[in-house]
């Protein structure tokens, strides 16, 4: 996988750059490479992503309460559920039409009315106040992996 970067020298902006190289590319090889169990007692290993992750870029395996990187946290997300959420909702409109969605529907994202007031008719898609918390390392999700956040905002349009 090319150079070895240690912690202590990798910044954020590199990190991702890093990271991007990843994209789009089956992280499973590289947890065998690093001999990171994807699966652990019949169940996937909820964590393997973010370790695989962190031993890509350098960081050696350890159970800190601290950031990973000094000033800043690798975050991994599954997009699995968000994707979920927001099929669920696609499906819901289809179904029943645009005023039958209400705010909830989805786990970690949900779509309602936006801007002020009763009676709105455009809808937006908003991050749920728990999955912010998460990504912010504000409030762990016992059922979400670590992953890398973007300057994320909170509602999806």
């Amino acid at each position: 996988m090319g150079i070895l970067i240690t912690a202590q020298s990798l910044d954020r902006k590199e990190a991702v750059r890093r990271i991007n190289l990843l994209a789009g590319k089956d992280l499973r090889p590289m947890a065998d490479e690093y001999r990171i169990p994807v699966w652990k007692n019949g169940h996937e290993n909820k964590g393997w992503a973010g370790l695989v992750i962190e031993h890509y870029l350098g960081l050696p395996q350890n159970s800190r309460q601290a950031p990973d990187f000094g000033t800043w946290e690798l975050k991994v997300v599954p997009l699995h559920q968000v994707k979920d959420d927001y099929e669920a909702i696609r499906a819901q409109i289809r179904l029943r039409g645009i005023d039958s969605v209400t705010g909830d529907l989805g786990k970690l994202v949900q779509a309602r009315t936006k801007g002020r007031g009763h009676g709105s008719t455009t809808r937006a898609f908003y991050a749920r106040t728990t999955f912010v918390a998460h990504i912010l390392n504000l409030q762990k999700l016992v059922s979400m992996p670590r992953v890398l956040p973007g300057d994320a905002d909170v509602e999806f349009v």
